[in-house]
């Protein structure tokens, strides 16, 4: 048989094969996005800082970030812990929405990362995002207690930056 396909090219069976996909021309906007995440965030007060591991549905990691509180300035993370208190004690009447893109801004590139944010934000459909705070509940990781009350849903890109691709 092997003979008779390599004399007579003709008598082979037609295969008819699609071409594989140019991932690099192809429409970014078309690349389907996990529609799930999962943030996990290990805390570790004595240190001030924070690993945040982002995930998709299966549980592989997409992203990895660490964050040193230290070098975020006090003010600011007033903000990010207790935005209600901040904007009553610190903030002038009638700048209260600046300052709330200000901290969006923070959280977007000072805690999550350009990495992280970016997968978070890429997409323009509507996804879902778990936050996990193991060690939340330890007693003395106050680190971890605060980062409970960031509100990660106002993180957003500066307003001179694109939106990021995939």
């Amino acid at each position: 048989m092997l003979a008779q396909l390599l004399n007579d090219p003709q008598a082979a069976p037609r295969v008819h094969c699609k071409p594989a996909l140019n991932l690099l021309s192809f429409p970014h906007s078309l690349i389907a996005m996990p529609a799930h995440f999962d943030l996990i965030i290990t805390a570790d007060y004595p240190s001030r800082t924070a690993e945040l591991r982002l995930l998709d549905a299966h549980g592989s990691q997409l992203a990895y970030r660490q964050t040193d509180f230290k070098t975020i300035a006090v003010s600011r993370q007033q903000g990010l812990f207790d935005l209600g208190d901040y904007l009553r004690h610190y903030v002038e009447e009638g700048k209260e929405a600046a300052s709330v893109a200000e901290i969006g801004v923070c959280i977007a590139e000072e805690v999550l990362g350009e990495e992280i944010f970016r997968m978070l934000w890429a997409s323009e459909s509507q996804r879902t995002l778990r936050i996990q705070l193991p060690g939340a509940s330890e007693e003395e990781n106050y680190l971890a207690a605060a980062l409970a009350r960031v509100p990660w849903e106002m993180a957003r890109a500066a307003a001179d930056r694109p939106r990021p691709r995939p």
